[in-house]
């Protein structure tokens, strides 16, 4: 399954999570079997509603309301950074900014090590490909 579709349903299920966060696997199976089929079955969408409760009360842990005074740990693996990363691939169309192939990362303008306070903030967030995404962060290809 390509990353776009895998990071979509994830969110469409953290999403569903948000509205009721008393669903289980197999409910969601069922209800949206439209969307979750193949290879989506209820051991699949368990797993990532284990995640989106891990991640949602560590997010409510660890976030300010005025934005970070500095960066999680786990800030990568947050729900509120899946969620901010898919608004900003869709914005830009999976379209990466500096080359316009098709975007597989999220790149911080200004870095999210030294300004955390704005790591979640649209204007600071821009869509990338793996070639160009490397070679800002001098990465080999």
């Amino acid at each position: 399954m390509i990353e776009q579709e895998k990071y979509e349903k994830k969110v469409l299920i953290w999403n569903i999570l948000d509205e009721d966060p008393t669903l289980n696997s197999s409910i969601i199976h069922k209800k949206f079997e439209n969307i979750f089929s193949g290879s989506w079955d209820a051991i699949t969408i368990g797993r990532y509603i284990n995640e989106y409760h891990f991640a949602k009360d560590w997010f409510l842990d660890n976030k300010l309301k005025k934005g970070y005074d500095v960066l999680p740990e786990n800030f990568y693996n947050s729900l509120e950074w899946a969620k901010t990363r898919i608004k900003i691939l869709r914005r830009d169309n999976f379209r990466c900014k500096y080359c316009g192939k098709l975007a597989n990362h999220v790149d911080h303008l200004n870095s999210a090590k030294y300004y955390p306070q704005i790591a979640l903030d649209p204007n600071n967030l821009i869509s990338s490909c793996e070639s160009c995404h490397n070679k800002r962060h001098n990465k080999e290809s």
